[in-house]
């Protein structure tokens, strides 16, 4: 684990060095551009800040939090970001280890580990960008709900609601992991012990069979009420922390607007993109090979998403589903946007659970052959983004 992280950690700073050798460009304006310029704006201006007057409220606040706190030690700005960014990554590839080798063994997890540093958007997990904080909020959350340890859950939950407005699609998976947690241990309780089951208390002889449910009881919904409230309690301070700054709570039901995106059918973004590159590809060809590009990562990662679902954990289905659900029902589709699907390929980062399916499905004697292709896509990805190009 400890391996993935320094090696392309090193690797994206030699590159770094190079690029800035190469250009006479600062290090840190190489990677400040795009949605880093919004989080660290936030951090050292406040929600009032913008760029192009759309609205700052689209980005949540843990991140930010986080660079400001950086800016308070004296790093600047961007600096700060790329610290943060890097030990949130740190410390959601030690999760993601420990989760999967709990579920399908060491090796398997090992795999998943370089699975994830090594694909080939993983260069925004050293960039000024969420991605890493939102793996290690959500990795952690599915780790403790498993674990069956109620406070930690909370406290995880929380946090990746406030790092992200995607946050609170990864709750029913949580609270899945809670309710199988706990009905594994009415099932595999020590003999005649008594055991809670909502409001009564059974004897666990009568309760060794797999089909055991446990009801919604006062018990079981307090559990769930408990696993909640910080996140709702963190929820409202945000909320009350905008009202403050008078800024209108209804800008974050209309924020992503500013970037072409709001509900609409889940087959739209596919339907948006045929539109456009019939009306407009050819007279567009860079971004025309956007709208493909995206597109086909993005059908291509829905169909290893199904082929992953039974090998699956119900509440990794769970977050699985809710990702989808939030990729195909607001794409970037308004006002004739060129690539309905744009960012898909960063996106699909955080879809840990099909990472870990991967791992343990792909033969061993591809491994190397990925590795070499994933890290030269990553390079170019890089250095596209690091030269001013629109990556993700």
């Amino acid at each position: 684990m400890l391996l993935s992280f320094l090696s392309t950690r090193l690797g994206l700073a030699v590159l770094t060095l190079t690029v800035v050798a190469t250009s006479r460009k600062p290090v840190l304006g190489l990677w400040n551009h795009w949605d880093g310029r919004w989080y660290v704006g936030i951090a050292t201006h406040g929600y009032h800040w913008s760029i192009g007057g759309k609205p700052a409220v689209a980005f949540f606040p843990l991140y930010p939090l986080l660079i400001r706190t950086g800016e308070w030690l004296r790093l600047p700005g961007a600096a700060a970001a790329m610290a943060v960014s890097s030990a949130a990554f740190l410390g959601a590839l030690f999760y993601l280890y420990r989760l999967v080798a709990e579920e399908r063994g060491e090796k398997v997890a090992s795999r998943t580990v370089w699975f994830l540093a090594l694909f080939p958007t993983a260069f925004f997990t050293f960039a000024p960008y969420s991605e890493s904080l939102f793996l290690l909020c959500a990795i952690a959350a599915l780790y403790y709900a498993r674990q069956g340890k109620l406070a930690p859950t909370a406290l995880w939950l929380a946090a990746v609601i406030l790092a992200r407005p995607t946050g609170a699609l990864i709750t029913p998976a949580v609270l899945t992991a809670l309710y199988l947690h706990r009905r594994a241990t009415l099932i595999h309780a020590p003999p005649d012990r008594p055991v809670e089951r909502g409001d009564l208390r059974l004897i666990a002889s009568d309760l060794g069979r797999e089909d055991v449910r446990e009801p919604l009881s006062p018990s079981l919904a307090a559990h769930f009420s408990l696993a909640l409230l910080p996140a709702v309690a963190g929820f409202g301070v945000y909320l009350y922390y905008l009202h403050l700054q008078r800024l209108p709570l209804s800008l974050l039901l209309i924020a992503q607007r500013s970037w072409h995106r709001s509900l609409t059918v889940p087959w739209a973004g596919f339907t948006e993109s045929v539109v456009w590159l019939t009306h407009h590809g050819a007279h567009n060809l860079p971004w025309a090979f956007e709208n493909i590009l995206e597109g086909v990562v993005t059908a291509l990662c829905l169909v290893l998403t199904v082929v992953a679902w039974k090998g699956l954990r119900w509440d990794s289905r769970l977050y699985c589903l809710g990702f989808w659900i939030l990729i195909l029902t607001t794409p970037e589709w308004r006002d004739g946007y060129h690539a309905p699907f744009s960012s898909v390929d960063r996106f699909v980062l955080t879809l840990f659970p099909v990472f870990a399916w991967a791992a343990e499905r792909t033969p061993s004697r591809l491994i190397p052959r990925l590795a070499v292709l994933s890290t030269a896509t990553m390079v170019a990805m890089t250095c596209t983004y690091l030269a001013g190009g629109w990556v993700g």
